[in-house]
């Protein structure tokens, strides 16, 4: 049974680890997406409950901008690590 959990898979003929794939991009933007959509949901609902949503609509946008930042942050940390990676094991020396 193998683990899902490992970072890399071990290639059984050649000894060498293949690094895991990259998430998509698109995948970071969908998931802005969703999560700004659901800041904007949970402020149009307490826009409907309370009167006074001056301070509500900084968290919100303060959460939703953290939110895009962090994911930035791992989409291009991901990548750098991934570049990196593959130098090392010489995946883009020409053989």
């Amino acid at each position: 049974m193998e683990n899902k959990n490992t970072p890399a898979k071990v290639d059984s003929k050649s000894g060498s680890i293949e690094p895991e794939p990259l998430f998509p991009l698109k995948g970071y933007l969908i998931l802005n997406l969703i999560f700004w959509a659901y800041c904007i949901l949970q402020l149009a609902i307490l826009s409907w409950l309370f009167k006074d949503i001056v301070g509500l609509v900084f968290f919100f946008v303060v959460l939703g901008a953290g939110f895009t930042i962090v994911s930035a942050y791992d989409c291009i940390y991901d990548r750098i690590v991934h570049k990196n990676k593959s130098e090392e094991t010489g995946e883009n020396k020409p053989a």
